[in-house]
């Protein structure tokens, strides 16, 4: 998947999302939807920081073509900073 300025790789392998940008600033997630948050060092210029994410949800719509995930981002205490839901449409 690309987008005007980065070049994302995705892939589920059982049960497990993995997100990673592979120009621009590196971006690695590892999303897990068995309830088990992941450890997320987030990195773009002098900003550094640990974050946890965990999977909410995920499904394919075969017919549409749009396979959709959350997540939510915790800060390294447990508080909930974001609910981010991604959308992908195959065209």
């Amino acid at each position: 998947m690309e987008n005007a300025e980065y070049e994302y790789f995705i892939s589920l392998i059982e049960k497990e999302i993995f997100l990673i940008r592979n120009s621009g600033p590196n971006l690695n997630i590892h999303l897990k939807f068995n309830g088990e948050k992941n450890n997320f060092f987030y990195e773009v210029g002098n900003f550094k920081q640990n974050f946890l994410v965990l999977g909410e949800k995920y499904s394919y719509n075969k017919e549409k073509g749009i396979f959709q995930f959350s997540y939510t981002l915790f800060d390294e205490n447990n508080n909930e900073i974001n609910k981010i839901e991604i959308a992908i449409r195959h065209v």
